[in-house]
């Protein structure tokens, strides 16, 4: 239990970190052609370890080879936290990560889990409340939504405090809010979809010809 407990302190400290340097605007981009197949197989491979005595499938599915050209650490690091996500809430089940090409500009990432799913009220749906298009297009974003984003901060623990979301950790919606800022300095799009008792997913839409 301590070893649990000393683990997800840890993984927090390390998020935070990770929103502190990007709030602070030390996050710039590196570019390289690489291949997001082989990065991906081997982010579920390093994956696999953390799943530990749970009964719970890690799997991915996707074309055997993704050429593209954007940051691959940043890409690697989006991957990561979505998989820690879906693992530190499903405890027994499936995560799913798929990938492909949508269209010649554009690729396509999925972490989908049979977890509990989150309330509309949690942090993570205010979050996914947020990432529903905007009123005026832009080159991530669909018309049709609303006017502006109502959550442009990390989830705080108010929403923590009533008794729908009494049972969600501290940190929910933090790694998901690290995700949506990196995917800001990338230009790509990303939803969620989630509803309690039928799992979440999170779809990222990423350049596939990324400039410096």
């Amino acid at each position: 239990m301590l070893n649990r407990n000393l683990a997800s302190i840890q993984g927090m400290l390390f998020q935070l970190t990770d929103y502190a340097r990007i709030e602070a605007g030390q996050e710039t981009l590196h570019i390289t052609d690489f291949d997001a197949t082989t990065l991906i197989r081997e982010s579920i491979a390093l994956a696999q370890p953390l799943i530990g005595q749970r009964k719970v499938v890690l799997q991915g599915d996707g074309p055997d080879s993704l050429p593209v050209r954007s940051d691959t650490v940043k890409v690697q690091r989006i991957l990561q936290n979505l998989l820690y996500n879906a693992l530190k809430y499903t405890q027994s089940g499936w995560i799913y990560v798929s990938w492909s090409l949508e269209n010649q500009t554009r690729w396509i990432l999925s972490v989908q889990d049979s977890g509990p799913g989150f309330t509309p009220t949690s942090p993570t749906g205010l979050l996914a409340e947020q990432l529903k298009p905007l009123g005026q297009p832009s080159s991530t974003h669909q018309s049709g939504g609303p006017d502006e984003y109502p959550l442009q901060e990390p989830p705080t623990t108010e929403a923590l405090k009533t008794p729908v979301a009494s049972h969600y950790k501290e940190s929910e919606g933090l790694g998901l809010f690290i995700v949506k800022k990196l995917c800001e300095l990338l230009r790509a799009s990303m939803d969620i979809e989630s509803a309690p008792s039928k799992g979440t997913l999170v779809r990222i839409r990423f350049v596939s010809n990324q400039e410096e």
